[in-house]
């Protein structure tokens, strides 16, 4: 089982290995055979809060599997646990990723207007990248580790829409925003909104 950032749950050879990564150290628990899903989401829950200020300083991001292979996904061919789903813990985070679709889309109609908004500013406020690792781990864990394999995918596109909008985005001190810039970077809002809608749509 995948997740993002500090959290890895992973099958080797009949039994699931939860690792916790806090800075340069490494917590291992076999669980054996009957680690469940849900198991996965209570570890996640309970680790979310000790691990928020290291995954938010961490440079860059982090995936414990590549685990991506090119194959398109449609909902219909995904298998939720319902149980889970319907978890107030699952609702609550697919909740927050709704609500930054809207900023986002709110981002782009501002930048429409205004081809010379401070977009890093407002990337910035889109959410903060520990808390948005957090709500993609947990609303993954509805799925069964061979489908998290496949919507890494979109996990991964997810979290680098974030840093490269940044980057596209930044202007120096008095710098004028190119037409060309401006269109890098309406294209970079539109793909987050995009990936954003691709991982949405997984969850009825």
């Amino acid at each position: 089982m995948a997740f993002v950032g500090s959290v890895g749950v992973s099958g080797v050879r009949g039994k699931r290995i939860v690792e916790s990564r806090r800075g340069s150290g490494v917590v291992c628990m076999s669980a054996g055979n009957d680690f469940s899903r849900r198991e996965a989401l209570s570890l996640i829950l309970g680790l979310s809060a000790a691990s928020a200020s290291t995954a938010a300083s961490a440079a860059g991001f982090a995936f414990s599997k590549p685990g991506y292979n090119g194959v398109k996904l449609q909902p219909g061919d995904l298998e939720l646990d319902q149980d889970i789903l319907k978890s107030s813990a699952v609702q609550s985070k697919l909740k927050n990723l709704r609500a930054l679709r809207e900023r986002v889309q709110k981002l782009q109609a501002d930048f429409k207007a205004d081809g010379q908004l401070d977009i890093v500013s407002r990337a910035n406020g889109l959410v903060e990248i520990s808390v948005l690792r957090e709500d993609l781990n947990v609303v993954n864990t509805v799925f069964d580790e061979d489908t998290q394999i496949k919507t890494d995918r979109v996990v991964r596109a997810i979290i680098e829409d974030i840093f490269e909008l940044k980057g596209v985005g930044a202007l120096k001190p008095g710098q004028v925003r190119s037409p060309k810039k401006i269109e890098k970077t309406e294209g970079r809002l539109n793909k987050m909104a995009a990936d954003l809608d691709k991982l949405l749509q997984f969850y009825p």
